[in-house]
């Protein structure tokens, strides 16, 4: 095939991908930049939908009773903490959704799959940022009362490194499982290149939302210290659970790929040559 055709090929694929998947993604791209703008604008009472479940769950966690504050949001006179619309945790919510739905729907084939992908991807978000939320608050609150200080520790640092790795850590949980469930058929090819892609998926999805969007509405703000201090904490602590997870897949495809592993019996039998054609007796004859 001549570079021409097989370039015509490629167009002609991704022409028919974009048709196929394109409306569907469409419609998640725009539930995600709607959740975005109604955060935004939305006042604490159009928050409550997030705030109410979360004071449930974190009061069940913790013992420590909520209520219901107009203009305010939940809050707990007795231990000092309110749960305001900084709080409802939506922008998790949009990272989430992002990662469930838009980077896995193109494998599922018919319309009526990739719908119910659509309400599943939102309900499972919905979800799994609810208890995220309560964990990142309840740590915060246990963390606060062992009164961590130092010269570099201050509470916002911990507050912010503590959210950082709790969300991170149910993200890639979260895209794993749903990665596995619609992954096709198991690839044995380049193992350990088809982890660093799945890893880069959830990660990519963290940091477009939490630093690039920043970066590019921050204007005059990036240079403020605060600001950079995000970023830089972001991307740092990123890269090192990149690496860690990555180390983790090396480790295990090692030991997965032991010699006698059935991993391993499945490769050789992948690698095993095939038989030599067969000949007729009378060319074996005239071999002879």
């Amino acid at each position: 095939m001549q570079r021409g055709d097989a370039h015509e090929g490629w167009l002609a694929a991704a022409g028919r991908s974009l048709f196929r998947h394109g409306p569907v993604q469409a419609l998640g791209l725009l539930v995600a930049v709607g959740l975005k703008e109604h955060y935004r604008t939305a006042s604490v009472e159009q928050l409550r939908w997030m705030l109410a479940p979360l004071a449930w769950l974190v009061g069940g966690v913790t013992g420590i009773p909520f209520a219901w504050e107009a203009q305010t949001g939940y809050v707990s006179t007795s231990a000092g903490i309110s749960l305001v619309p900084a709080c409802a945790g939506i922008n998790f919510l949009v990272v989430c959704f992002v990662a469930l739905f838009l980077t896995l729907v193109h494998r599922l084939r018919s319309g009526r799959a990739r719908l119910a992908w659509l309400l599943l991807a939102g309900g499972a978000s919905w979800a799994i940022t609810l208890w995220a939320n309560t964990v990142r608050i309840a740590s915060s609150i246990y963390l606060a009362r062992a009164d961590l200080q130092g010269a570099w520790v201050t509470p916002e640092r911990v507050h912010r490194l503590d959210g950082i790795v709790i969300y991170l850590g149910f993200l890639l949980a979260a895209y794993l499982a749903a990665e596995r469930l619609t992954r096709p058929r198991l690839r044995l090819r380049r193992p350990l290149a088809s982890a660093a892609r799945v890893l880069s998926v959830p990660f990519a999805c963290y940091l477009l939302v939490t630093v690039l969007i920043p970066f590019l509405n921050a204007g005059g703000l990036r240079r403020e210290p605060l600001f950079v201090e995000h970023v830089v904490v972001v991307l740092a602590v990123s890269a090192f659970l990149f690496a860690a997870c990555f180390c983790c897949a090396v480790l295990y495809q090692g030991a997965v790929d032991t010699p006698g592993s059935e991993s391993e019996h499945r490769r050789v039998r992948l690698r095993r040559p095939a038989e030599p054609p067969a000949i007729s007796r009378q060319e074996a004859e005239t071999r002879c």
